[in-house]
């Protein structure tokens, strides 16, 4: 029972860093998409004065080859800022996983488990894989959900 109110006190810890982790990544997003539609805007000035460009070719206000050269200065621009636009697009989708995906089985568990007043057949099904008598001295207990604990203890030890 000791075993689960230690598990249940490490769930708590991870759970106050889990927000605050998730806390900063949603700011992380928020700056991400604000890139994204500012870069967007840029993108849509530079048509802007790509065409406005032919216009003045078309018009006669600006030579052929000044038209080329602008032309191909403008389309440099385009195609740095699309890429510019498509790598932050992806970015901002894994940011938007990781927050949507960051639920610990773990810390769900056993986060309301540092009260236990008994030990029961549930909580033991629930929360342990399996546990192994060694002798009177030694028992060794695997918890289910492993896997989240491992991570729960690297989000601890590097806060």
């Amino acid at each position: 029972m000791e075993a689960i109110r230690q598990q249940a006190q490490i769930a708590n810890k991870a759970e106050k860093i889990v927000s605050k982790t998730k806390s900063k990544s949603e700011k992380e997003t928020a700056s991400i998409f604000d890139s994204i539609r500012t870069d967007q805007q840029s993108l849509e000035r530079l048509n802007a004065l790509k065409i406005e460009d032919y216009e003045k070719y078309l018009d006669g206000v600006i030579s052929k080859e000044a038209y080329l050269k602008q032309r191909e200065k403008f389309n440099q621009e385009i195609e740095k800022t699309a890429l510019k636009i498509s790598k932050l697009e992806s970015e901002y989708e894994l940011h938007k996983l990781k927050s949507t995906g960051s639920s610990n089985q773990f810390v769900e568990h056993f986060k309301s488990k540092h009260k236990i007043k008994e030990l029961s057949r549930e909580l033991v099904s629930e929360l342990v894989d399996s546990i192994y008598v060694f002798d009177e001295n030694r028992i060794e207990i695997v918890w289910k959900f492993a896997d989240d604990f491992e991570k729960v203890i690297e989000a601890i030890q590097g806060k």
